[in-house]
């Protein structure tokens, strides 16, 4: 894992478009992760700040991910970047044990009991050959349950991250018996 902080003092305020904003994390992050950051697999991540923007991009491997991934956070102000995260896996793998449809079923038992105006609408499962979560870095699936709620449907998200050798629940943290 390496992670930066970085900081610039003495930096203008100047007029800085949300598309100049993505074009700068789509720079920094092929300059700093390196070849294979393509433009369709960087995306906007969530930061709750009226000063700065994320972008998160997550590395393929054919039809799953690698778990390789990084992360880069830029001033809105002046299109600086504040800081710079990026996880690389080992080199060496282990074969998920789990299946997509066993993996959904762990994140349904971990995120259970849902709440009763709660409607689920979708569910997606994502396998990455490698996460800091697993033992070992080995497999997960990252499983996001999609729905609504409430009178006014409002949309909601909620995710699980299953261990896709051991099927061990390692995000959300399972609650102690007897709480």
């Amino acid at each position: 894992m390496t992670l930066a902080i970085l900081r610039w003092t003495g930096a203008k305020k100047a007029e800085v478009t949300n598309a100049q904003l993505r074009s700068i994390a789509l720079e920094r992050l092929q300059r700093w992760v390196g070849a294979g950051v393509e433009d369709s697999q960087v995306t906007p991540a969530p930061l709750h700040s009226k000063t700065r923007v994320a972008f998160l991009w997550d590395g393929r491997a054919g039809d799953h991910y690698s778990g390789r991934r990084a992360h880069v956070v830029l001033s809105v102000d002046n299109g600086l970047p504040v800081s710079f995260d990026q996880y690389r896996p080992p080199d060496t793998s282990v074969a998920p044990k789990l299946n997509a449809e066993q993996g959904q079923k762990a994140a349904l038992a971990a995120l259970s009991p849902f709440p009763k105006d709660f409607h689920q609408t979708g569910i997606e499962a994502r396998l990455y050959d490698h996460s800091p979560l697993a033992k070992d870095d080995g497999p997960v699936w990252a499983v996001a349950l999609n729905g609504t709620k409430g009178k006014d449907n409002q949309r909601v998200q909620a995710g699980a991250v299953i261990d896709a050798v051991s099927g061990q629940v390692l995000a959300p943290k399972p609650k102690a018996k007897g709480k």
